[in-house]
């Protein structure tokens, strides 16, 4: 596949994993310390916030002929179909991502209209091109 069609997330997912896994390793080294229960709240806040933007900063987004594949580190790779999607849409305050909403497939292949799903993206780079390929496929 052409490096042209891969999107990464934007590097300041990255930084932000780093930050989070930082305050968490210095909630550590005081819980070592001394233990009081508002560290450890603070270290387990720390922690979470450092592997949300992991699993971001490790998002890949692939565009193939018949749709999108949305790869993560940690998790399953997931395909959807340019048939599948009904709306795509960019959403946020700071760092907008996109949004998808779809209608997975079932069992025997056919789009399953009872159940929608959504699905949202990172900020990623070159996220107004993908916006448009997406948005000019679907309507085809």
């Amino acid at each position: 596949m052409s490096e042209e069609l891969v999107y990464r997330p934007r590097r300041s997912y990255t930084l932000l994993a780093y930050l989070g896994a930082l305050l968490a390793l210095l909630f550590a080294w005081e819980l070592g310390r001394d233990f009081a229960w508002s560290a450890l709240f603070f270290f387990v806040i720390a922690l979470v916030f450092a592997v949300i933007n992991l699993h971001w900063a490790t998002t890949r987004v692939e565009l193939t002929p018949a749709g999108l594949t949305c790869c993560w580190r940690f998790s399953p790779t997931l395909h959807i179909d340019f048939r599948q999607i009904v709306t795509v849409a960019e959403s946020g305050r700071m760092r907008t991502g996109l949004s998808f909403v779809y209608y997975p497939l079932a069992g025997d292949g056919l789009i399953d209209l009872d159940n929608p799903r959504s699905l949202f993206l990172p900020s990623l780079d070159r996220q107004d091109e993908l916006l448009a390929i997406v948005q000019r496929k679907i309507v085809e």
